[in-house]
């Protein structure tokens, strides 16, 4: 079950339903529901208005070629100017009369998508454990990194903030990428079904914590 959000989130819960391949594909469903207690945030709200846009419009595949074109057509042109906050076109166009492009503010500045989620790896099987350790040494980051999209959950800023504060989770090879990925080391806030829970990050079970 997902609540609303934008279309592209919704396709990504798409991918994890039955990750494990453990049930056929007609049994495996995705609901997308509106709480009525419970509002969109802000900075989503936008995306979710777009995917709802795109849902009445009847296409056979939400999650086809032609849906998710529709879909970021509608986004982008919801959003207009605001797309353009840190002003990178205007810096492009004051620049380059005289070929004087600002390369590394732009590099730092630019991201495609905007993310307003943190992604954090879980390595609740050895599989898991032994793909982050490669991390370290392999030169295929890119394909590490597909292996491991079954072990990554989406945290808000503010949960991550509290679980960096609590210390439950902690770079990985910050000596390759500084603080680009992260860990849960407190294993005991995690539930398989439920995912992490931010609310007490410095909890641990008793049976962890037998010496």
């Amino acid at each position: 079950m997902r609540a609303e959000a934008g279309l592209d989130s919704i396709a990504q819960a798409a991918g994890r339903c039955n990750r494990e391949r453990l049930k056929t594909k007609e049994d495996s469903h995705v609901w997308v529901f509106k709480s009525p207690d419970w509002n969109v945030p802000p900075e989503l709200n936008g995306l979710a208005a777009g995917m709802r846009s795109v849902f009445r419009r009847g296409y056979d595949n939400l999650l086809g070629q032609e849906a998710i074109k529709d879909y970021f057509s509608e986004v982008y042109w919801r959003k207009g100017d605001e797309l353009d906050q840190k002003r990178l076109m205007k810096m492009h166009q004051d620049h380059a009369p005289k070929m004087t492009f600002p390369f590394q503010t732009i590099a730092k500045e630019f991201r495609m998508i905007e993310s307003f989620m943190q992604p954090i790896f879980v390595a609740f099987d050895e599989e898991a454990e032994s793909l982050l350790a490669q991390l370290n040494t392999t030169y295929e980051v890119g394909k590490l990194l597909r292996k491991l999209q079954p072990y990554i959950v989406q945290i808000p800023h503010k949960g991550f903030e509290a679980l960096q504060m609590a210390g439950a989770i902690q770079t990985i090879a910050p000596h390759r990428f500084e603080d680009q990925f992260w860990e849960l080391i407190n294993q005991d806030i995690y539930d398989k079904e439920f995912g992490i829970s931010w609310n007490d990050p410095t909890f641990i079970k008793a049976e962890s914590s037998v010496i």
